[in-house]
């Protein structure tokens, strides 16, 4: 691992210097995701920003990671060559941009402010061990190669300017949770390295698939019935839940776009999580012989008009039946309250709210 580290470094060491054009003012932020990072980064020439680090690292947070970076780097330099490295302040940002470059296509979902160095040598650790035996089981299931931040691309296909909501949208003051949660649940739900981002397989197939709770923080929307001087309002984002399907194709899904257990706009802290839960033999989905609500075909409206207050504007009603299902399903449910929903897809991308125990 600290062999390619340093590799990371002096694989620039050759590389000519270019002049920043002026249109080329980007930096990274703390506040971007790695996703956002990554699909950005690839689209500027790094050694010309490289030229301007006084431009390049302007973030604060940003520019204390790049140095604390640099710092390990020397220190290991040092135990493993007795000497320290001489590279250049070029070649520095340039190999700092690559390590967050490669960070970043394993935590599409991390955001820059909050990855420390620590987390960058586990993060390589982690990917360059090898199993510990040659005969080691395989799981059923292999989910793709490819990373968070690929999966944020599947999204941008069928819904651009929409991002996977991050887990500072979701409600994080303890002192409310505890209101509601217990300190295991709580603790529990501090593990998760995404509250609105689930891995599993949502349909008959051996394709493993993703689902994820979409935001778009410029299209926003307030309720009519509530005025901005109102001590209740507050500003709606435009959002949705995509379940994006794996195919036979590497890094092809398709999507399907249904709206959020909140309707089509939410406010944050959104106040609902998103898991993911194995069916075990026989669900029921509503009460039999009734009907019972579900969504059917994928929302194609990306840009909604207005507010009309109702969630259930794209719910069919169907009847009520028993199925058997031999995939995942999808949880969506509100802290606090008596609200959520499971749903469990069918062949005709029927999504039905069903009963499936934990």
């Amino acid at each position: 691992m600290y062999t390619r580290l340093l590799i990371v470094i002096c694989f620039f060491s050759t590389l000519s210097g270019t002049c920043l054009s002026a249109e080329d003012t980007w930096y990274p932020k703390s506040s971007d995701s790695c996703a956002s990072f990554s699909a950005e980064a690839k689209t500027h020439n790094w050694t010309a920003l490289a030229q301007h680090p006084e431009l390049l690292w302007r973030d604060k947070a940003i520019f204390k990671l790049k140095s604390d970076y640099i710092a390990a780097l020397d220190a290991i330099s040092v135990q493993i060559k007795e000497g320290k490295r001489h590279a250049s302040a070029e070649e520095n940002s340039i190999g700092t941009l690559l390590i967050l470059q490669i960070y970043c296509d394993d935590h599409g979902i991390a955001r820059l402010g909050d990855i420390t160095v620590s987390d960058i040598f586990k993060s390589l650790k982690e990917e360059n061990a090898a199993p510990s035996s040659a005969n080691q089981s395989e799981p059923s299931i292999q989910f793709p190669s490819h990373t968070p931040a690929e999966y944020q691309n599947a999204i941008s296909k069928v819904l651009p300017g929409y991002e996977i909501l991050r887990n500072e949208d979701f409600v994080q003051d303890e002192s409310q949770l505890r209101n509601f949660l217990s300190p295991d649940e709580i603790a529990e739900r501090k593990k998760r390295k995404s509250l609105g981002f689930i891995e599993g397989r949502f349909n008959d197939d051996k394709f493993p698939d993703f689902a994820a709770l979409v935001i778009n923080r410029t299209i926003k929307q307030a309720r009519p019935t509530e005025k901005p001087e109102s001590e209740n309002w507050k500003e709606h984002f435009s959002a949705r839940l995509v379940v994006c399907l794996g195919t036979n194709t590497p890094q092809a899904y398709q999507c399907e776009i249904l709206p959020t257990l909140k309707g089509n706009f939410i406010a944050l802290p959104y106040w609902t999580d998103l898991v993911v839960f194995q069916t075990h033999g026989e669900v029921s989905c509503g009460d039999i012989d009734h009907q019972m609500a579900a969504y059917d075909m994928p929302i194609t409206a990306l840009h909604p008009e207005g507010w009309n207050g109702n969630e259930n504007s794209d719910v069919v009603e169907v009847p009520a039946r028993i199925i058997h299902p031999n995939y995942d399903a999808i949880g969506e449910y509100a802290i606090g309250v008596n609200d959520g929903r499971t749903l469990v897809r069918q062949a005709d991308s029927v999504y039905l709210n069903c009963a499936v125990a934990d």
